[in-house]
């Protein structure tokens, strides 16, 4: 992935879990500034290009903004989202249906923030960690356009050391991205 940042459609969160308010951002200049990220705005702006013109060949970077549609109005910040997934490795659940909680809280039991990682597809077609990038989630937020409700997540890449696991311990290595762009 070139891009430090990106947002991403997630299909976990939903608007009937009980969510713990937080004094978060409404609006996506008051996000931006919550998350530090100051080219936000203009990141949601190509996603949402992406989303009208997933046929697009070009690289989002090269979009101008003025062709991107625009959006400046309410948004709704989570702190987690909950996966549900099939692992035929683990069948300690119902048939290997397992349930995970992903956390994105700027405040953890009175500490400091957790900001949970996750395993995102990159690529079916690989086998294992192969197919696999990892993100560390920064926040999850939805918001309504056009009628459409998009919920999603900003994540921070993290970048394979080598192109294997580590000799010694057998696991990947991984380093968080550090190239700054768009989201």
């Amino acid at each position: 992935m070139c891009s430090l940042y990106v947002l991403l459609t997630v299909s976990c969160i939903s608007s009937d879990q009980p969510i713990l308010e937080c004094n978060h951002a409404q609006k996506v200049a008051a996000l931006a500034d919550e998350l530090n990220i100051p080219h936000f705005p203009s990141i949601l702006h190509c996603y949402l290009h992406s989303q009208f013109h997933p046929a697009d060949p070009r690289n989002p970077d090269d979009i101008p903004l003025d062709e991107c549609p625009f959006y400046d109005s309410k948004i709704h910040v989570f702190n987690s989202a909950c996966s549900t997934f099939f692992a035929p490795s683990d069948l300690s659940d119902i048939y290997g249906m397992c349930r995970e909680y992903i956390h994105s809280c700027p405040m953890w039991r009175d500490g400091g923030p957790r900001l949970d990682c996750v395993f995102i597809v990159t690529d079916p077609q690989m086998p294992g960690m192969r197919g696999l990038d990892i993100a560390r989630v920064l926040c999850f937020f939805s918001f309504k356009y056009l009628g459409t409700d998009y919920p999603c997540a900003v994540v921070h890449w993290f970048h394979h050391v080598g192109d294997g696991p580590d000799e010694a311990t057998g696991m990947w290595i991984v380093h968080p991205g550090y190239r700054a762009r768009n989201i």
